[in-house]
């Protein structure tokens, strides 16, 4: 999987390469301990999910890539529209191809399944958190509120229930601080 430069939120301290100082007949074996626990901790933070790829792959990572067994969050597709980091995204079938859009609730079909943790152009490739997780990507959030995907305002969560036939209820997510949520968007909303 291509996964770009190594730059790892778990920190083992170890240099880019093995001290100079090493006994030349010692440098290789350091050299190959050295390279093997690199490859071990870039193994660790692709399964756990812990470090995203860089973004210069995006666009060459399969979904099969991205949604790993212990990383059911964050995935990259395809921008079918322009979105903004925060916005509700929308799953859908573009000529074969997976593509994101804005999700609104006032259709079935443009439901959330997640939040947009990058901005992206059309044909642009985004990092989109999928469906529950901790997400800090939605700003002026109140604490202690359930958020809710909005039927007026593409992209939006509002504070209040959609209560119009027609519409759709779908909870994205509590509030945790003013810039941070618990998100956990349920894939069967509600229709009016």
């Amino acid at each position: 999987m291509p996964y770009g430069v190594d730059n790892f939120k778990i920190q083992l301290g170890l240099a880019p390469l093995p001290a100079e100082d090493i006994p030349a007949e010692l440098y290789d074996n350091f050299f190959e301990l050295h390279r093997a626990v690199q490859n071990l901790l870039r193994g660790v933070s692709q399964y756990c999910g812990i470090d995203a790829p860089s973004v210069d792959v995006w666009t060459s990572l399969l979904y099969s890539d991205t949604l790993l067994e212990s990383n059911l969050t964050r995935m990259y597709v395809v921008a079918g529209a322009a979105i903004a980091r925060g916005q509700a995204v929308n799953l859908y079938n573009n000529a074969g191809v997976l593509n994101a859009r804005l999700a609104q609730a006032n259709s079935i079909t443009t439901m959330a399944h997640g939040v947009a943790n990058s901005a992206g152009a059309i044909g642009e490739t985004i990092e989109m958190y999928w469906a529950r997780g901790f997400i800090d990507s939605i700003g002026s959030l109140t604490v202690g509120t359930l958020y809710y995907l909005s039927p007026f305002v593409a992209g939006a969560v509002q504070n209040t229930k959609p209560f119009t036939v027609g519409q759709i209820v779908q909870p994205i997510g509590l509030a945790l601080s003013a810039a941070s949520m618990m998100m956990d968007i349920p894939l069967n909303p509600q229709q009016l």
